[in-house]
């Protein structure tokens, strides 16, 4: 820059002219102090930024730092220099004490802000400084929510969380691959705990069971320590036995991960298994570390993966870093380093000449003045109500190639997965297989009634399934196995409904099955939902159980179309309108009570008139009384019934007496053969 040039050579000038004057006066410290004016002018246009790490002699680290030193070079060879002031970065050294030493002594050699410190501690320790000195903490190497929700003061996460990494992984394995059963194990101090949480959120959205988690701490391993893996499998396996998962889904350090993939790979069960892990940073080492392994492992990572010919960004990732290391191969780690001194370069660009560049300017260049933050084809934001420090919202995917890595290289095949959202499986998209649970046979439970007034409704259901699994055991079962049904009573009482699945859950069911009653499947789906078993074909059309994010696979139509149909029929095709209900006093009626306030308020229509009666209780009267006295000096119509068993028989009796001349229209759910042949010779208007 032509100012900076002017400012050296009068510099030089002026240490020329007193050089010159030592003819006169002999004076050394004179000299040396015009040196150090020279030296100190020209570091004051420099821009520092410090990185702190717990191991500044890491891998981790190296590369990180080299990263940002070729994105600063880039920097500093534009020409002209963007208002002449020079990018340097100033790492700590261990020498200068505790952690927090090191980052005061940072800030006394006047840093204006800190970029990719690495370890748990170093993060913490800057990131806590940033909050209360205001110094901006720039890509923070860290997938932690604790950076990002809500929003931290000053810190800028570049990367993405842990979170967005698993719920990327989550999609491919459910969506693309069709896989339906999972596990996860995870290292305590290297996972994020909201990460955990969200890829169990990710799992329930997609469809994915979910079927067993281990959290182990980092002393129960070992460089050498094999057994502690295969204890963690062992405890794994327990938890989702009878079931094997047919991926897992591993959050920890690439050693632990490379033997988690090997000691599966030894047993004979677990040697297909696919596997997830999450945020590896050294992919030969981890490829190394696999040898001929790597078939079936997924890696999510938060920058574009190394030979990425399409992205414009890695192009100039790869110019810039043989500017300062002609013999350093590319890496995601020196990768996300350069992202953040990219950022750094892109924030600087944008400030004008006339400011003093400081903390402060930073900051709010950072986070005010920037409408849109972007380095080349990746966007850092806004995001979320057009705030920043939410860090990357892509996450890149890549598949292991069967033919290992070798060499210290990887052969992966990667696909960019995008902004990672969780989202719901379209239908069509259940790819069920039992293929890998092992030789017994496959159970369903059923709790249904099969005593007490409502009896006559619960031998028919179960009688349908054992008839499906009857034609189906006949022609080979399901790969082989045999499909069961193991059946229940609870009298239609929501009680001991819930304790008979709890029972059937606990014996390892595969999935519950032809439930009756609403108020019972309602009370049992949050069950089936926390134990990731489908409750299949509840015999039940509420509408509560048909919204995304359950475990319930519904077979009948709903109350409110059965209800919608006869009314169309009541008015339109008989022209009635005066309509009345009897409905059971529970969830179950009030479904009737709603969807017919709605169907005839689509023509204009209101309820004449209605009763109730509690639920296994024959004494209906009341309720046949409440509808004649709420209908007086009317008499209905028609009747709508939603009720079952012999209350309804009741009522229907009664009402061939009450109301002869009225027509009474039932939902089908109350319709069973010993019903159906109690009234049909007695009462023929229906």
């Amino acid at each position: 820059s032509e100012s900076l040039d002017a400012l050296f050579f009068f510099s030089v000038f002026l240490y020329l002219l007193f050089f010159s004057l030592q003819l006169y006066m002999s004076n050394v410290r004179l000299r040396l102090c015009v040196v150090v004016f020279v030296l100190l002018a020209i570091h004051a246009e420099q821009i520092q930024f410090g990185v702190v790490h717990d191991d500044p002699a890491s891998p981790l680290s190296n590369q990180i730092e080299l990263g940002i030193t070729a994105a600063f070079a880039e920097f500093n060879a534009l020409t002209p220099l963007p208002c002449n002031r020079s990018l340097e970065l100033l790492p700590a050294s261990a020498s200068w004490g505790t952690l927090s030493a090191q980052i005061d002594t940072l800030v006394a050699k006047g840093i204006i802000g800190f970029v990719g410190c690495t370890g748990e501690g170093a993060i913490q320790a800057t990131s806590q400084r940033a909050e209360s000195s205001g110094f901006p903490f720039i890509g923070p190497v860290s997938g932690s929510a604790a950076l990002r929700q809500p929003f931290v003061p000053n810190v800028l996460p570049i990367r993405g969380s842990q979170s967005d990494e698993g719920i990327a992984l989550v999609q491919q394995l459910r969506v693309v691959q069709g896989l339906q059963l999972v596990g996860l194990i995870y290292e305590q101090s290297f996972a994020d705990r909201f990460a955990v949480d969200t890829i169990m959120q990710a799992c329930n959205a997609t469809g994915l069971a979910l079927l067993g988690t281990i959290g182990y701490n980092s002393s129960k391993f070992s460089s050498d320590d094999l057994l502690g893996v295969n204890r963690s499998l062992k405890s794994l396996l327990a938890q989702a036995s009878p079931f094997v998962p047919e991926a897992l889904l591993v959050i920890a350090r690439e050693s632990v991960a490379a033997k988690v993939v090997l000691s599966c790979r030894q047993l004979p069960f677990l040697a297909g298994m696919t596997f997830g892990i999450l945020s590896v940073t050294d992919i030969a080492g981890f490829s190394a570390l696999l040898g001929n392994n790597t078939a079936g492992v997924m890696l999510s990572q938060v920058v574009p993966f190394p030979a990425d010919a399409s992205s414009l960004f890695y192009s100039k990732y790869l110019t810039a870093l043989a500017g300062v290391s002609n013999t350093t191969a590319p890496s995601p780690a020196s990768m996300e380093g350069y992202l953040s001194g990219r950022v750094i370069s892109a924030v600087l660009q944008q400030l004008k000449c006339e400011q003093t560049v400081s903390s402060v300017t930073l900051s709010e260049a950072l986070y005010l003045r920037c409408c849109s933050l972007a380095v080349d084809e990746i966007s850092i934001g806004p995001f979320q109500n057009q705030s920043y420090g939410q860090g990357l919202r892509q996450v890149w995917v890549a598949n292991g190639s069967a033919d290992g890595g070798g060499n210290n290289s990887i052969s992966f095949g990667f696909g960019l997965v995008g902004e990672a959202t969780l989202s719901f499986l379209p239908a069509g998209s259940c790819n069920a297989t039992v293929s890998q649970l092992g030789p017994k046979a496959v159970v369903f439970g059923q709790s249904v009634v099969l005593s007490g007034p409502s009896a006559p409704n619960g031998p028919p259901i179960q009688a349908g399934i054992r008839a499906a699994f009857a034609e189906q055991n006949e022609q080979g079962g399901i790969h082989g196995r045999m499909l069961r049904l193991v059946s229940l009573d609870d009298g239609y009482v929501v009680g001991p409904a819930v304790s008979n699945t709890k029972a059937l859950l606990s014996r390892g069911v595969y999935g519950l099955i032809g439930y009756y009653g609403t108020s019972i499947s309602n009370n049992v789906a949050p069950l089936a939902l926390q134990a990731r078993v489908p409750l299949i074909a509840p015999y039940t059309g509420t509408t509560s159980l048909r919204g995304p994010g359950t475990y319930v696979v519904n077979v009948r139509a709903s109350y409110s179309d059965e209800v919608y149909a006869l009314i169309r029929y009541a008015t339109a095709t008989r022209g009635l309108t005066r309509i009345s209900l009897f409905y059971q006093n529970d969830a179950f009626g009030q479904q009737g009570y709603d969807a017919l306030v709605a169907a005839l308020a689509a023509i204009n229509l209101n309820v004449l008139s209605n009763g109730s009666y509690v639920a296994n209780n024959v004494a209906v009267a009341p309720g046949l009384n409440a509808i004649l006295a709420d209908a007086s000096p009317f008499t209905p119509e028609a009747v709508l019934l939603f009720a079952v068993g012999a209350p309804a028989l009741t009522f229907i009796r009664l009402a061939q007496v009450a109301l002869p001349g009225t027509t009474l229209y039932l939902c089908p759910s109350v319709v069973g053969e010993g019903f159906v042949n109690n009234f049909q010779t007695n009462y023929t208007k229906m």
